[in-house]
């Protein structure tokens, strides 16, 4: 009984720590999702059921999903009639409780006993970031912890075991459900698919063909529909970053994508860290247990290339807290036998007390994250759905909120489901000349995204939010413009 109440631990704690985020935003106001994004996953996953189509907009189908997979499971709820945002709420927290155990699974992995481990997914239980992505509408949790679950089977030797052709098949399939949660989940596989050909290079094949199984499937659909094997958000959010990659040097553009998983109590295991690196190194199967480090490296070094940013909580790089954890608490552990009593006293006293005051600032930044897009996205849209007639062209950089709750046509200047603007997605003139070309009837935006284009008179505002909690945070609010039409001639 004892051993089965340890193994449910980091599943109860995991599951306390994300209602306690969504009971303090119900405190505070509405419950929804912090990041506009989510509401684009629903709209898809909404109008595969409603129309029967992969598409943002009825009719127009498109590869504006960076996460297929997540797509499909939001869509059980429509299919089922649950309450989405219940469904939603509770695939984060089940995925999130499997990460939780993921780690501790991970640490004896890589050579750590089941107390240590125990300990290791307890803290990742009430780590805020990962709190944050369990509560978030978003894919987070699902990524982390099919990328946890590869390389824990890899590292325990599973695929090499029994039947293993079927199951190093099997072990390329996780991986290629990987790239269909997030494209750049196609980096472990390639590290994984090079060690298992390292090992065996004819049971590799059977790895290899899972996941091309997978990859094939993915390719095919994105070429059907926008002509490119990724989906179109690689493209947009790449050229409209693509200044911080011109600008700035490599290693700061590191450094703003993994700087913010730092901020919390794992700040702390830093030192700890580097030991459980240096142990993991040195131990039997060392060049195995290089790759978490090297996935550790390499993911934000990708992002680094391509996207350099860090904002929203550092949620691209979240993924990569788990692994962190994993190292940095055995580390820690070991670095307390050598030092000295009081020091060590001070750090575990302090690192609990650190991890739950961090809870709770999490939680104040949800319930902010929820309440700016409640009061900015999904009013904005709202107001478009009652106040426009039917059948008008909204231009928008944020389409998630507007693309559910509106019920209009929309021109997305973002790139993802109107691929046609990526070109010149941060021209200001050209993107002027797109949406008149277009015959856009209205333009929704903070001003601040597109401070020329705003200014022209041929935008004229119409409503603005003025939502208080976004001007607290430092930001301005969304603003309705209507287009200004040329009279006919």
């Amino acid at each position: 009984m004892g051993r089965k109440l340890k193994n449910l631990t980091p599943w109860l704690l995991s599951l306390v720590a994300s209602f306690s985020f969504i009971f303090y935003t119900l405190t505070t106001g509405e419950l929804g999702f912090p990041l506009d994004d989510a509401w684009i996953h629903q709209t898809y996953a909404r109008n595969l059921i409603r129309y029967r189509q992969w598409a943002y907009i009825p009719g127009h189908p498109s590869a504006g999903s960076t996460s297929p997979l997540w797509t499909l499971l939001l869509s059980l709820a429509y299919l089922t009639g649950i309450d989405f945002k219940a469904w939603t709420f509770a695939l984060g927290i089940a995925f999130f409780g499997a990460t939780a155990w993921g780690v501790g699974r991970l640490t004896t992995s890589l050579g750590w006993d089941e107390k240590t481990a125990f300990l290791t997914a307890c803290f990742c239980a009430l780590e805020w970031h990962m709190v944050w992505a369990s509560v978030s509408g978003m894919e987070i949790p699902l990524f982390t912890f099919l990328s946890l679950l590869s390389l824990t089977l890899f590292l325990g030797g599973w695929p090499f075991q029994g039947r293993s052709y079927l199951r190093m098949a099997a072990m390329g399939i996780i991986l290629g459900l990987l790239c269909l949660v997030r494209p750049e989940g196609l980096l472990l596989g390639v590290l994984l698919f090079l060690a298992s050909s390292y090992k065996s290079p004819l049971k590799a094949l059977s790895f290899a063909g899972g996941m091309a199984l997978c990859l094939a499937a993915y390719s095919a659909f994105n070429f059907h529909l926008s002509g490119n094997p990724f989906p179109n958000t690689f493209y947009a959010k790449a050229a409209e970053y693509r200044e911080l990659v011109e600008k700035l040097p490599i290693w700061a553009r590191f450094w703003r994508v993994v700087f913010p998983t730092f901020v919390g109590a794992q700040i702390l295991l830093l030192p700890g860290f580097l030991v459980g690196a240096k142990k993991a190194l040195s131990s039997e199967g060392k060049a195995f247990k290089a790759i978490p480090l090297l996935w550790l490296l390499l993911h934000p070094l990708a992002y680094a290339f391509r996207l350099p940013v860090g904002y929203q909580h550092g949620r691209y790089a979240m993924p990569l807290i788990p692994i962190l954890i994993a190292l940095g608490v055995p580390g820690t552990i070991e670095l307390w036998k050598r030092m000295p009593r009081l020091v060590t006293k001070a750090w575990a006293i302090s690192t609990p007390i650190l991890l739950l005051a961090f809870l709770f600032l999490g939680a104040k930044a949800y319930a902010t994250d929820v309440g700016i897009i409640q009061c900015e996205m999904v009013n904005v849209a709202r107001w478009i759905s009652e106040n426009t007639p039917p059948g008008s062209l909204i231009a928008t950089h944020d389409i998630g909120a507007i693309g559910y709750f509106s019920g209009r046509d929309i021109l997305d200047l973002a790139g993802l489901v109107s691929p046609e603007v990526i070109p010149f997605i941060r021209d200001e003139k050209r993107l002027k000349e797109f949406i008149l070309s277009r015959g856009a009837d209205y333009l929704v935006t903070f001003p601040s995204w597109y401070p020329e284009l705003t200014k022209d008179p041929i935008f004229i505002p119409l409503y603005s939010t003025g939502c208080s909690l976004t001007l607290k945070a430092g930001s301005d609010n969304m603003v309705m413009y209507g287009v200004q039409k040329a009279p006919s001639k």
